[in-house]
C-alpha cells in the first residue's frame, strides 16, 4: 500500500525505481540469509517479499512515467486480494493440485471478487478513463478474470510477480486504449484459445498444470499480438507435436528422460513465457511494436530449431556427437547434435521467418536475420545443455529427472534442468536480436 501511495505523489519515478531495485535487493538478501524467518511465507522457503519489490521494479521500468495509473492498478491486483485469497483459502479447503500448483477454488473466488469490487470502485471514482458503466463493468471483469487466471496457476508464491507483471498489458489494452474492437478480440481470444487447449489436453498432449499455462499465454498473445503471434505459436506447438507423435521418442533415446511425453507448466512457460514477455514489451513505452514483434519471431525460430532438432535428431538413430569434443555421445544426450539434427534445426529455424513473410506480416530482409538468430539459439541451448544442465549416471545410463539423494557421477548444475536451459536460451536470443535489430 505504502507503494501505491507514492505512485500518487509528485515524486520522479527514476527515485521509485531506485527505491524498489534496493527494497528487491534487500528483501533477497533477507530471504537468503533468514533475516525475516517470522513471516510465514518464508518459512515454507517462498520468497514474497522478494517477488513483491521485484514486480514493483519491473513495472516502473517497463511503462515509465506516463503509466502511473497502470502501475497502481496492475500493483494492486495484489496487495489486498492475495492475502485476504490465501487467508480464506486455507480455511475453506476445496484445494485443486496438479504438478507445482495447489491453489484453493474458494481463495481464487475471494481473489477475484476483491479485485473486481476494487478495481471498478477505484476507476469510477477517479475517473481513470471515459467509458460508459456496461463497458467498464466487461472490461473490468476480463481484466480481473485473467488475473485470476494468473494467480491460480502461479506456484511457489511467483503469483507477486506473475500477477502484475503480466496483466498490466491487458490493463493497458482495455482501459487505457479501450475500443470494441479490442474487447471483442480479448473475447475470441478466451474462446479460441480455450478450444485449442482442451483439444490438445483432451489428446494428452498437455498435462492438467500445462494445458491452465498454455491458456493463460494463448488469452495473453492472442490478446497482444493477434494472428500475427498466435500463427507463429500454432505453428510451432503442432509442427512440434505431430514430430514428436511419429517419433515415439521414449524408444529411440538411450537416456531416461524426467519427463513423459505430455508437456507440462514448465515445459509451456519455458517455450512461451518469452514470447509473451517479449510482446508485452510492445505494447509499453520502452519497445516498439515493430522491432518487439521481430524480436519475438527470432525467440519462436529458436524455440522451433531445437525442438525440431531433438525429434528429428532422436528419430535417425545416426551418430550423434558432443558439440564440442565431437565425441560418440548417446542419442538424445543434452549437448550432443547429430547431422539430422542440425539441418531439422536450420529448418526449423527459418520456417518462422518464411511462414510470417508468406502471410505478408514481415519483409524478405528479415526472414534471414530471424533464422540466422534461431538457429544459434538451438546452438546456445545444446552448449548449455553440455556444460550447464544437470545429468547422473546409473551404470552405463544417463538419466536427466530427479536423482536418489545421494550421487557421485553427475555433470552439472542441479537446479539447471531442460526446461530452465530453454528459458535461458530464449532470453539469451532475445536480447541478442534486439541488440542486432535496434
Amino acid at each position: 500500500m505504502i507503494l501505491i501511495a507514492l505512485l500518487d505523489q509528485e515524486i520522479p519515478l527514476s527515485y521509485l525505481l531506485l527505491i524498489g531495485t534496493i527494497v528487491t535487493v534487500l528483501s533477497l538478501i533477507a530471504f537468503v540469509y533468514r533475516w525475516l524467518n517470522i513471516d510465514e511465507q518464508l518459512s515454507k522457503r517462498e520468497p514474497g517479499l522478494f517477488y513483491f519489490a521485484l514486480s514493483f521494479t519491473i513495472l516502473i521500468l517497463i511503462w515509465g512515467e506516463s503509466s502511473r495509473d497502470l502501475i497502481a492498478l496492475s500493483f494492486w491486483l495484489i496487495v489486498l486480494a492475495d492475502p485476504a485469497a490465501t487467508l480464506f483459502g486455507r480455511r475453506a479447503g476445496c484445494r485443486f493440485t496438479t504438478g507445482p500448483v495447489n491453489k484453493s477454488l474458494w481463495g481464487s473466488l475471494v481473489f477475484f471478487l476483491i479485485n473486481f469490487l476494487g478495481l471498478l470502485l477505484w476507476v469510477g471514482l477517479k475517473g481513470m478513463v471515459q467509458l460508459s458503466p456496461a463497458y467498464l463493468i466487461l472490461s473490468i471483469f476480463s481484466i480481473v478474470l485473467f488475473a485470476t487466471s494468473v494467480e491460480w496457476i502461479s506456484p511457489w508464491g511467483t503469483d507477486n510477480v506473475f500477477v502484475p507483471v503480466l496483466t498490466a498489458p491487458v490493463i493497458h489494452l482495455l482501459l487505457f486504449h479501450f475500443s470494441v474492437d479490442i474487447l471483442l478480440f480479448h473475447g475470441w481470444a478466451w474462446l479460441l484459445g480455450g478450444t485449442f487447449v482442451l483439444l490438445t489436453f483432451k489428446k494428452e498432449m498437455l498435462s492438467s498444470d500445462g494445458a491452465l499455462v498454455a491458456l493463460i499465454l494463448a488469452v495473453l498473445l492472442f490478446t497482444l499480438g493477434g494472428w500475427e503471434a498466435a500463427v507463429p505459436i500454432l505453428f510451432f506447438f503442432f509442427s512440434s507435436a505431430i514430430m514428436g507423435r511419429i517419433n515415439r521418442i521414449s524408444d529411440h533415446r538411450e537416456i531416461k528422460e524426467a519427463k513423459g511425453r505430455k508437456r507440462d507448466l514448465l515445459q509451456v512457460f519455458s517455450n512461451g513465457g518469452v514470447a509473451a514477455l517479449i510482446l508485452a514489451l510492445g505494447q509499453s513505452s520502452l519497445v516498439e511494436m515493430n522491432l518487439a514483434y521481430l524480436v519475438f519471431l527470432a525467440v519462436m525460430a529458436g524455440s522451433t530449431a531445437d525442438t525440431w532438432a531433438t525429434e528429428i535428431g532422436t528419430m535417425f538413430r545416426g551418430g550423434t556427437y558432443s558439440i564440442l569434443s565431437w565425441r560418440k555421445v548417446p542419442v538424445g544426450l543434452s549437448g550432443g547434435v547429430s547431422i539430422p539434427g542440425s539441418l531439422a534445426a536450420f529448418l526449423g529455424a527459418w520456417s518462422i521467418g518464411l511462414l510470417a513473410m508468406a502471410l505478408g506480416w514481415i519483409a524478405w530482409k528479415w526472414v534471414w536475420i530471424i533464422g540466422i538468430l534461431g538457429f544459434i539459439s538451438a546452438l546456445i541451448d545444446s552448449l548449455m545443455g553440455k556444460f550447464l544442465q544437470f545429468r547422473w549416471k546409473e551404470g552405463r545410463t544417463w538419466r536427466e529427472d530427479k536423482p536418489p539423494s545421494a550421487i557421485s557421477d553427475y555433470t552439472g548444475y542441479r537446479w539447471m534442468t531442460n526446461d530452465m536451459v530453454n528459458l535461458l536460451s530464449g532470453l539469451f536470443t532475445g536480447l541478442l536480436a534486439f541488440l542486432l535489430l535496434i
